[in-house]
């Protein structure tokens, strides 16, 4: 068997192992992934509520401006289920959540993730390698038949541990940063309740 033809066979099974990855992913983390979510958005509405405190919705003056908008991206996260507050960059960038925040609370699964899928694409070279050297040292092709079997199982293992360990990368990111933003409305409504006025400070990142 040529190289080119076990480099193909190493593909085909590689392709292989991340469909079933992603079979089996769905199969066993949706039940997950859904409570999560459920989870996220019962922590969204809380803050929309909260917000809802500061907005003022029926109020003109410029100073509620701030929190109008806080308002209108809570909302529509629960409407479309996503928003850039939730997005790693834009909450680090805006000072939502620090670089060590991020690094100490999430920062575990997200490498974990990386590494599971990086394991992949070293499995398949590894495995390309060793048949190519078997096969070059005289060993029949019934002999290398095993393979076709291992390197998928691999690949479907790794995919759903990089997968499971995305979504709880994903979880945990989320509720640190809604969790910050809660303490700071809550701070902030304290802070006018004690004043007796409005003048409400803004929340870090949300402009």
């Amino acid at each position: 068997m040529m190289d080119w033809a076990i480099g193909l066979a190493v593909v085909v099974q590689l392709v292989a192992g991340v469909a079933i990855g992603v079979k089996a992913s769905s199969l066993l983390l949706q039940p997950r992934r859904r409570r999560y979510e459920r989870e996220c958005f019962e922590r969204i509405e809380g803050l929309e509520y909260l917000s809802e405190r500061l907005a003022r919705p029926e109020s003109e003056e410029p100073r509620y401006e701030y929190w109008k908008l806080f308002l209108h991206q809570m909302r529509e996260f629960r409407r479309d289920g996503k928003g850039p507050f939730l997005e790693p960059e834009y909450a680090m960038g805006k000072g939502v959540i620090t670089r060590e925040e991020f690094d100490g609370v999430v920062g575990g699964q997200y490498a974990q993730s990386q590494l599971a899928f990086g394991l992949i694409l070293l499995l398949a070279v590894f495995q390309f390698a060793v048949l190519v050297f078997a096969r070059r040292h005289g060993a029949s092709l019934q002999s290398l038949g095993w393979s076709g079997l291992i390197l998928p199982a691999c690949v479907a293992v790794l995919f759903t541990v990089g997968i499971d360990r995305q979504l709880q990368f994903r979880r945990a990111f989320q509720l640190l940063v809604i969790g910050k933003m809660e303490k700071q409305i809550l701070e902030t409504i304290e802070t006018e309740a004690s004043r007796g006025i409005d003048e409400p400070p803004t929340v870090a990142g949300l402009r």
